[in-house]
């Protein structure tokens, strides 16, 4: 299914409406209108109405899908708060993360809330308070009464394991199309650097137009290199941008050649289509993030691996891990810079003109055997 569906004649109206939930844009706009018309102390709430939905369309603009998803979250949660819950002091901060402690959120998720709780603050016109020492010492606690386990360090997909990858996926899809699907999107993460959720399906049975990779956002582009059209990069959410993908030399390595078969395959069994997720394996069914991720770490579990941790993040990092095992080749900026960790990074990134990212890939092929 494409969203949004051409001819919806044939849904109910409860299905329509969920759709409509699920896929509206301007969604975050909405809530944010809506926070801020019911903040009657915020400094914003005597800005006329266009002023205020232009202010709400611009924020919600200023963050990731995902990111937005996690503060979304966080709201709810922090709407269970008794009495005035706004600006965000410190007293606040402390009563918020026991009530995310008492609910058995993680560290990770009470502080990524509390990130978000912090960006709503601002948005209002609030000044957020520094953490201090007693926001510190109740976060350490917090952590301390949680972590009793090991804390496990995101290891990289490495070339070797990337390799180790393909024969493992080969002996579990004895299916050439799930085969390639899989293999595919391993390749292309990981020669593209790329966040997983940048190029796969948003949704299992729907793609969404706006924001993931069809077939018409991979473009050739000159010495057989191929570009892809990241429509919701994390960095700078509301600017798509461009990455290039150059050819490897082992073809079976190759993910512009794996893309080519992957195109065939699906051409074969007759559910190919341009403007669907590329990561189609049957009619109206498409690959997600997760279970990918869920797979490769089953492919890794009996392996002389199964010690390390593996995450939706491993791909990513896996050229510029590769890169600092060599500073008489590159140095820190080139990895930064092919990763897009950091946004001063990201624009140097964007800067770089093809035969410049070229250079870089002839370097990272001398080393990749």
């Amino acid at each position: 299914m494409i969203f949004p569906p051409k001819n919806q004649s044939h849904l109910t109206r409860k299905v329509a409406s969920f759709f409509a939930k699920k896929y509206d844009s301007k969604n975050g706009a909405d809530t944010l209108l809506h926070l801020l018309e019911n903040c009657s102390n915020s400094p914003f709430i005597d800005l006329n109405s266009q002023d205020k939905k232009d202010y709400c369309k611009n924020v919600a603009l200023s963050i990731a899908k995902t990111t937005w998803s996690s503060y979304k979250t966080a709201l709810k949660h922090y709407k269970k708060l008794e009495g005035k819950i706004w600006p965000f002091s410190s007293i606040l901060k402390n009563k918020f993360s026991n009530l995310l402690l008492a609910e058995k959120c993680s560290v990770t998720t009470i502080k990524t809330y509390l990130a978000g709780i912090s960006f709503f603050n601002n948005f209002l016109g609030f000044k957020n308070s520094d953490l201090d020492r007693a926001n510190i010492l109740n976060l350490r606690g917090i952590s301390n009464s949680k972590n009793n386990k090991k804390t496990h360090f995101t290891h990289p997909i490495s070339f070797k394991i990337l390799k180790f990858l393909r024969s493992s996926l080969k002996k579990k899809f004895k299916n050439k199309l799930k085969f390639y699907l899989y293999w595919t999107a391993c390749t292309l993460a990981f020669f593209g650097s790329l966040r997983l959720k940048e190029i796969f399906s948003s949704f299992k049975n729907a793609t969404d137009l706006s924001s993931d990779l069809l077939w018409t956002d991979i473009y050739p582009v000159k010495r057989k290199a191929i570009k892809l059209k990241i429509k919701h990069p994390k960095i700078n959410p509301a600017t798509p941008i461009f990455i290039i993908i150059f050819p490897f030399p082992n073809k079976k390595l190759c993910p512009i050649k794996n893309l080519e078969k992957l195109k065939k395959l699906q051409k074969k069994k007759q559910i190919f289509s341009s403007n669907h997720s590329f990561l189609c394996y049957k009619k109206g069914k498409f690959l997600t993030a997760k279970k990918f991720v869920k797979v490769i770490k089953n492919s890794l579990k009996h392996s002389k691996y199964k010690k390390l941790h593996f995450s939706a993040r491993s791909f990513g990092a896996g050229i510029p891990s590769e890169m600092e095992s060599y500073p008489h080749l590159f140095n820190d900026l080139h990895s930064k810079n092919w990763g897009r960790w950091k946004s001063k990074s990201y624009q140097l990134y964007m800067k770089k003109d093809f035969s410049q990212k070229e250079w870089i890939f002839k370097r990272l092929i001398s080393i990749l055997k």
